[in-house]
């Protein structure tokens, strides 16, 4: 956020696991995220290596 809040979001189920940011304020992103969610799985995976 532009406030400085950050929110952890489980790739899987898309919910907020940490933060103090509401799902409704990052709807839009949660929205992509639904879209992107394969992408964004390998990239985590990518990026454990």
């Amino acid at each position: 956020m532009n406030d400085g809040r950050e929110a952890w979001v489980t790739i899987a189920e898309l919910k907020i696991v940490h933060g103090k940011v509401s799902a409704r304020e990052i709807d839009d992103v949660l929205v992509w995220a639904k879209t992107n969610r394969n992408m964004l799985a390998a990239k985590f995976e990518e990026l454990q290596r």
